[in-house]
């Protein structure tokens, strides 16, 4: 604690200072010495936690590894304070390196395996400090993200050291914050209800669904006095990092918390009614950075009958013959419910089916998760639509998953009790599960082994109960690709393989003919700086220039293409063909005709785990080229030069870029 005696007595020193030197002695030096004698000690020792979070080091929206930041402490010890970071996925997060007032500081890490998270501690001369972290992040294979960013402190409430009361007039402290007693609260009575809605997410500016509805859970109308306000709960809650809100085109200040322990991201603000003009918009971290979503809010209260459970319709009578000859009736339902007939031993199934007659039926699947990039991967690999089958009293779930060669060691749990389960080949890369639950409030437990990512995936699946559509009495319906078979499945973008077969643009070059020989540096032009970083980590720094018989070609070479796939140039805005020359397991070179070392160049590539088709520019720099030797090989074939032979099929990532870190279904000739 400062004393008045203690605080006076500088306060003259300083005023006695500035009268002697005048103006050579700016005001901000007195109020410099009446700062350094605060002293930690008004603060009660203990740990504390406290709001807070990571933001770009340049503008003040939230840093990608803000996604990753579970809780944040400080610790009053020793008349020190420390910030406690801790942080998911921490076997993601190579580096963390804080700074305090931009110098370095010494930080302690410590990491817990059992959840996958890392801690790190460091000293802070007080919370007003400029602090900042660099993370170095590793998504994926050999790609690292390098983010630097501020920690900003939104809200810390930390106990004082209690006063001594004969000297409480001598005494100064820091503020305690007033937090109104529950008393003061129940001076004045404030009439609360709640109604729930019905919400529809739209797109920003098209008259269609936005992809953001796979997220909404609930909704519903809270009034507060004479004041309204829209409540919305998403799934996957620790994808989103922020959410902001507009009413009417106006911004307003907007509620958003996360629970970690449902995985729930809350938002809630203020409206005049549910005919005003809402917008939300969305931001939420993915393995090639931060990325923002927008869709309008379409709400109405809902009725009695939709919250009802649903069942097929159908009158009394046909239903009390189904009653009596049930065992007839589902003899005839399809063959697919004998191949379930040996699916597991789920007891309790005899109430799966109380509010659902013998058919067909369709909803929805929620993948819960540990992180946003393991979300990313399982949400593009199962279809989002499941079927449901009820049959004599029990119930039986149909999974869809795509890529299926890049499964293998499969397992699958129902309410934590490993059960049995059928495997239905539908061609080699897709595959259907069908497995017994006992009712809709089951929780799937699925695990499997990724080839492609060279570990093992665990992750639950859960029902949207209110999504369950009757289909059919006797007829199964199909069940839609996975998320990402539409949107990346109808051109040759959409390949996992890097045989040369996939283009027929390609051609595996054996020779060359008489020509001379140069290498260029070249430079990554990108938007994007995490998009750059990664561009050039594979691509190859030096480019190789031919001249043969007038016409000019470089080869670019690309490492990593085991996460690459479907390489297109373009030159000077056209698309152009190009020549595999060298092929290996890590890195492949590809030729093309340039009309000189001033073209615009753009590489686009699949990025496999990103589940992504990212463009880029390489542009040459003219002052490098260096001549290398002339050269001569007899019965070469020159690569096609002008347009590729057939259409450009653009990939569009959609939506909220859900399959951002996903694994796509291998395209089949």
């Amino acid at each position: 604690m400062i004393r008045k005696g203690k605080l006076v007595k500088n306060t003259a020193i300083a005023l006695a200072i500035i009268s002697v030197f005048g103006s050579t002695l700016t005001p901000v030096s007195a109020a410099e010495i009446m700062k350094s004698s605060t002293v930690i000690t008004q603060y009660v020792d203990g740990t504390y936690d406290i709001k807070a979070k990571l933001i770009k080091d340049t503008s003040n929206e939230d840093s990608m590894a803000n996604g990753y930041l579970k809780s944040t402490k400080i610790q009053i010890s020793n008349n020190k304070i420390y910030m406690i970071m801790k942080f998911t996925s921490g076997s993601l997060l190579k580096e963390l390196n804080p700074r305090v007032n931009g110098e370095p500081v010494k930080g302690t890490i410590t990491t817990d395996s059992s959840d996958d998270t890392k801690t790190v501690k460091f000293e802070i001369n007080s919370l007003t400090d400029n602090i900042t972290l660099g993370v170095k992040i590793n998504p994926f294979g050999s790609f690292v993200v390098d983010a630097d960013c501020r920690i900003k402190v939104e809200k810390a409430e930390i106990p004082t050291q209690p006063t001594n009361p004969e000297e409480d007039d001598d005494a100064v402290t820091s503020p305690t914050p007033n937090v109104p007693s529950e008393d003061e609260n129940d001076k004045e009575e404030v009439n609360e209800n709640e109604k729930t809605l019905n919400t529809v997410l739209k797109h920003e500016t098209e008259d269609k669904d936005s992809s953001a509805n796979r997220y909404l859970e609930s909704s519903k109308l809270k009034t507060v006095g004479n004041k309204k306000y829209i409540v919305m709960n998403f799934n996957s809650g620790n994808m989103f990092t922020a959410m902001k809100a507009s009413v009417n085109r106006k911004e307003v200040e907007t509620k958003f918390e996360y629970d970690e322990k449902s995985d729930i991201a809350t938002v809630e603000f203020e409206i005049s009614s549910l005919e005003d003009e809402m917008l939300l918009t969305f931001t939420y971290n993915t393995p090639i950075g931060s990325m923002t979503h927008s869709a309008r809010i379409q709400s109405e209260i809902a009725t009695s009958e939709d919250e009802g459970d649903i069942t097929p319709p159908s009158n009394n009578e046909e239903d009390k013959e189904d009653d009596n000859n049930s065992e007839s009736e589902d003899s005839n339902n399809g063959s697919s419910s004998n191949n379930n007939s040996g699916n597991g031993s789920n007891s309790g199934s005899s109430n799966s089916s109380t509010a659902y007659k013998n058919g067909y039926y369709q909803l929805k699947n929620i993948v819960h998760i540990d992180n946003a990039t393991g979300y990313q991967m399982v949400r593009n690999l199962l279809s989002e639509t499941t079927n449901m089958e009820v049959k004599n009293g029990k119930t039986y779930i149909t999974l869809r998953m795509s890529s299926y060669s890049l499964m293998k060691d499969i397992t699958m749990k129902v309410n934590n009790k490993t059960v049995k389960f059928t495997k239905n080949l539908i061609n080699n890369d897709t595959v259907e599960f069908v497995v017994e639950v006992p009712n809709l409030n089951a929780k799937i437990t699925m695990g499997m082994f990724v080839t492609a990512m060279d570990k093992t995936v665990d992750f639950d699946i859960t029902f949207n109960k209110e999504s369950v559509k009757f289909i059919s009495s006797n007829e199964e319906p199909t069940i839609p690709e996975s998320n990402s078979g539409s949107a990346n499945n109808d051109g040759s973008n959409s390949s996992l393989s890097n045989n040369s077969n996939n283009n027929s643009d390609e051609k595996v070059e054996n020779t060359t003919v008489k020509g001379k020989l140069y290498t260029i540096k070249n430079e990554i032009i990108s938007d994007s700086a995490t998009g750059k970083q990664m561009a050039r980590k594979y691509t190859s720094s030096t480019t190789k220039i031919e001249e043969i018989n007038g016409k000019m070609y470089a080869t670019l070479t690309f490492t990593g293409v085991d996460l690459m796939s479907n390489h297109k140039i373009y030159v000077n805005g056209s698309l152009v063909s190009h020549t595999i020359t060298a092929s290996s397991s890590t890195s492949k070179s590809i030729r093309f005709a340039i009309p000189n070392v001033n073209a615009d160049i753009k590489v686009q590539a699949y990025i496999i785990p990103m589940n992504a088709t990212v463009t880029y520019g390489v542009k040459l720099l003219e002052d490098t080229l260096t001549f290398v030797k002339d050269f001569t090989v007899e019965n070469g074939r020159l690569p096609q030069t002008g347009s590729a032979f057939g259409s450009e099929m653009l990939l569009g990532l959609g939506g909220l870029l859900t399959a951002s870190g996903a694994l796509l279904r291998r395209k089949r000739k």
